[in-house]
């Protein structure tokens, strides 16, 4: 106390009226007193809501965006709910504020366009509310873009037309059809799909791509590379070869392709198709300095297997086809394999000899019957199969000398 005053700060005051009185506890020589009563009103805090922010902006339709509304004072950090409208509409319940002021929200929008978004914080006992700017959110549908090409291959100066499919796409947007970085033209979208013809590729592989910008009612998306072969105009002749055939389940197919033409020997791949496998090549192989190529396989399931080989061309010549149609069966007997072995190779004179014969195959289960045994041209006796595939004859004696020993 100084000259019979005492400045004590008070911060802690809610808002409202507060019925404030002093006592003074006197000393030694002055007795106690009480004030008379003061009445000290404390209003509420003004608040300033900022504009809200959108993790996803634009937005997609049909899913979840987090969008944050920051509410702060001077007089502290607001407590309480803040309510979000999409225009004039609230949309979703009343939101209350985190430790920091944040509204935190996860909307999600039925329509496309321009989304105006506000919040409004309620205010609580100490702070008084307070209107957000708007924030205009756009809202697009996800878009997926797709792009296809006939003819493919194509020849040199030929039109080739390349379509792209844009799945949630509008109409009237262009699309960008590009060769690798470069732009080679456009199409306009119409029904979700737009196309665009040129004649001018070079000879080569082309790497085509289709892009499509988007617009305030769909977000932009891009298809994956298509390889667009330019060949030659010279005419080449595809011939395939399938042995055996027909086959057996499970054994192998030898595929010979052979490519000829009039002006030199053909380079480049050829694709293989199966009709059972779907639209996309089961092998690619690379022609030799013949113009062949080959390789083996086991195919299945079993019926026709419809075999296409595609000679995708060069920079001499147009690409062809050949066809065949490959049998698979199924065979009437399982293929067995059948090994021997004996007791003791080499054996000396005296002791008696075992001979074992282990049948097998490749599929499920073990085979069953009799086992023949030969030496040289003439029977030396018979056993039958086990369980596990084996027949054992034996012990034997045997001369001295050597002995062709079969088993069958």
């Amino acid at each position: 106390m100084t000259s019979g005053q005492n400045i004590a700060p008070v911060t802690q005051l809610s808002a409202g009226s507060h019925t404030i009185t002093v006592l003074y506890a006197g000393d030694a020589n002055y007795s106690g007193s009480t004030s008379n009563t003061l009445t000290q009103t404390v209003n509420k805090a003004t608040t300033t809501t900022a504009v809200p922010s959108a993790l996803q902006n634009p937005a997609s339709l049909n899913q979840s965006d987090q969008i944050t509304a920051t509410v702060s004072s001077s007089g502290g950090i607001p407590t309480g709910t803040a309510n979000f409208f999409d225009g004039m509409n609230q949309i979703g319940n009343a939101v209350p504020l985190d430790q920091n002021g944040n509204a935190i929200f996860n909307p999600s929008f039925s329509t496309t366009g321009n989304h105006s978004i506000k919040a409004i914080y309620n205010g609580d006992n100490n702070f008084l509310g307070s209107t957000s700017p708007v924030l205009t959110l756009p809202v697009t549908s996800v878009t997926f873009t797709n792009i296809s090409s006939s003819p493919n291959p194509s020849t040199f100066g030929q039109g080739v037309t390349f379509t792209a499919l844009v799945s949630g796409g509008t109409d009237g947007v262009a699309v960008t059809f590009l060769d690798g970085s470069n732009p080679l033209g456009t199409g306009t979208v119409n029904s979700q799909q737009a196309t665009f013809t040129t004649s001018s590729l070079s000879k080569g592989t082309h790497q085509i791509k289709a892009s499509y910008p988007g617009d305030a009612n769909s977000s932009a998306s891009q298809s994956n590379s298509l390889t667009q072969s330019v060949t030659g105009s010279t005419p080449s002749i595809t011939t395939l070869s399938t042995s055996p055939n027909p086959v057996n389940l499970g054994q192998q197919v030898n595929f010979t392709i052979a490519v000829t033409g009039t002006s030199g020997t053909p380079t480049g791949t050829v694709d293989l198709f199966d009709t059972m496998f779907g639209p996309a090549p089961f092998n690619i192989l690379t022609l030799d300095a013949s113009g062949q190529a080959s390789f083996s396989t086991a195919l299945s399931p079993t019926g026709n297997h419809t075999i296409t080989a595609i000679y995708q061309g060069d920079a001499t010549y147009m690409s062809s086809s050949g066809q065949v149609t490959q049998q698979v069966t199924i065979p009437s007997k399982k293929p067995t394999t059948t090994t021997l072995s004996s007791s003791a190779n080499p054996a000396v004179t005296g002791p008696s000899i075992t001979f074992t014969a282990t049948v097998s195959n490749n599929v499920a289960g073990n085979p069953t019957g009799t086992v023949s045994f030969t030496e040289g041209g003439g029977p030396l006796g018979t056993a039958s199969l086990s369980p596990s595939g084996q027949a054992t004859l034996g012990p034997l004696t045997l001369g001295i000398g050597y002995h062709l020993i079969r088993a069958q």
